[in-house]
């Protein structure tokens, strides 16, 4: 019994953390949250929103796809501009946010649990 307690517990710390840690870096519009086991969240910095305008669309490129830096990440599209957004670090693509297919203009929000874009696994 006291190991799912500890799993519990284990669980909501983590998401805690990861609600409420600080950005580590950032590169060409993207910010780069470093997790445990070589995970890296993005997403877009608020400059590049500005930039962008009213985000209409996303496109990602598919999970698994390894990417080296400076690879093409993610294009984006809005009411001023539409920008092509480059990996800042190598890496695989483990999960994207499909909440921002739907409704991309949740990426507007300033949570970070709400506005990341896709989830690397560090090569």
């Amino acid at each position: 019994m006291a190991s799912v307690w500890r799993s519990t517990w284990n669980y909501f710390k983590n998401d805690w953390l990861t609600r409420h840690s600080k950005v580590t870096t950032t590169y060409d519009g993207i910010w780069l949250q470093t997790q445990s086991h070589g995970r890296i969240t993005l997403g877009l910095t608020d400059e590049a929103k500005a930039d962008i305008g009213e985000i209409t669309f996303i496109e990602y490129p598919t999970k698994g796809t390894q990417l080296k830096a400076g690879d093409p990440l993610i294009d984006i599209e809005g009411g001023k501009a539409v920008e092509t957004f480059k990996a800042p670090v190598n890496g695989t693509i483990v999960e994207y946010n499909d909440d921002l297919r739907t409704n991309p203009a949740q990426i507007a929000q300033n949570k970070f649990a709400k506005n990341w874009i896709v989830k690397l696994k560090a090569d």
